[in-house]
């Protein structure tokens, strides 16, 4: 029996993880528009400051070529942190070598130092340290957690045209946190990012569009901007489009090929999402050779590295993966219980839970389980079959 679970959702954690994204992941915004204040332009002193570039400089700066730059996790923040120091020792009013030895010491979580030259950094003029400022008051990195703050600093930084920063605000008004939610001003925001060249807006967009969230509801354009977002390496956007192949949605047609393709790429960046799908792709042999032990290790990287619903569907996937095979049947047993306590009303869940025990020849055990899928989801002729199979079993 097939049981298509989680690899049917679609996910937006981009923006969950991606309000602290200036920090966390730097993109690379092409067409980036960012007034450059005379600061930038004036003569540097000393030829630390080409070294402090070299291993300092962000992806995000606009007066860094496009494709160059060193992301926040590839930093070398003790190296960095000396020749940055130098060179606004030597060049103190150059809010760009300021705003490098700022996020120097932020890699080093050398955070009240971060904070005072970040501070700096945006009083010389520098609006990408708005909002580098923001998400330490978004995370309470070095001082207590202000999301309000945060978003005032986005939002002086978004202004002055910080693709980050309109990233960041929008997540906040698309949650609601600090701010109203708004899915208007979070779309608008999306849009100016994405028009700069964000492949994160463009995804986070293709998410509000499937789901209908400040604009109309369009499978076709969620689509369209998943892709855009995929092509442009994120995650999320790669396991969303991956879905939407193997569900033939938004006017695709449907290839579980494709999908894994989507699927693998995601999971190249460790996507959790997209390890459960893998999991349950090679555990069906849908779009792959079935391979029920690389199906196994994708839904266990899944279990280990995934939020609560993942791990609830992934624990799900393989303790059913486990009954249909009549291996195991003590761990399935444990995990269907570990999915079923992390989603107690799913009812696919407690089906699987049901099924176990009856492949275990525990039938009374299984009985309440399986009317309480069926009461939860009537309309399902996979629940309904598995409960006439056990009350059969037992004889009624």
């Amino acid at each position: 029996m097939t049981l298509a679970l989680s690899q049917n959702k679609n996910w937006h954690w981009g923006g969950g993880m991606g309000s602290v994204i200036g920090r966390l992941i730097e993109l690379v915004v092409v067409g980036l528009v960012l007034s450059v204040p005379p600061v930038f332009a004036q003569a540097v002193n000393d030829k630390t400051a080409a070294t402090c570039d070299q291993l300092a400089s962000s992806p995000l700066d606009p007066a860094v070529p496009v494709g160059t730059g060193v992301k926040f996790d590839d930093l070398d923040a003790g190296a960095a942190i000396v020749a940055c120091a130098s060179a606004v020792e030597a060049n103190p009013d150059n809010a760009k070598l300021r705003f490098q030895l700022a996020r120097s010491y932020d890699v080093a979580e050398q955070f009240d130092k971060a904070i005072a030259e970040y501070r700096v950094a945006a009083d010389q003029g520098y609006a990408l340290a708005l909002s580098s400022l923001g998400s330490l008051y978004e995370g309470g990195y070095g001082l207590d957690a202000d999301p309000a703050a945060a978003a005032r600093l986005y939002e002086e930084a978004a202004g002055a045209g910080v693709v980050v920063a309109m990233e960041n605000l929008a997540k906040l008004y698309e949650d609601g946190r600090s701010v109203t939610q708004d899915y208007d001003r979070a779309v608008e925001l999306y849009r100016q990012a994405a028009e700069a060249g964000s492949p994160y807006a463009s995804g986070s967009l293709g998410w509000l569009a499937e789901n209908g969230f400040g604009m109309p509801q369009d499978d076709v354009e969620a689509a369209r901007l998943y892709q855009i977002a995929a092509d442009g390496g994120e995650a999320f956007a790669q396991h969303n489009i991956g879905v939407m192949y193997a569900k033939a949605r938004g006017g695709l047609t449907q290839s579980d090929v494709e999908a894994v393709k989507y699927f693998n790429l995601a999971a190249e960046q460790q996507w959790p999402p997209s390890y459960q799908s893998l999991g349950w792709h090679y555990s069906q042999g849908a779009g792959v050779s079935e391979d029920l032990a690389k199906a196994e290790e994708y839904f266990r990287l899944a279990i280990a590295e995934g939020d609560k619903n993942v791990r609830g569907d992934a624990s799900n996937d393989l303790a059913w993966m486990f009954a249909t095979e009549s291996i195991r049947l003590d761990e399935a047993e444990q995990l269907a219980r570990q999915a079923v306590d992390a989603g107690p009303e799913m009812a696919s869940r407690i089906d699987t839970l049901a099924w176990v025990l009856h492949v275990s020849g525990r039938h009374e055990d299984a009985l309440p389980f399986a009317r309480k899928a069926v009461a939860l989801e009537g309309d399902n002729a996979i629940f309904a079959d598995h409960l006439a199979e056990i009350e059969a079993a037992l004889g009624k």
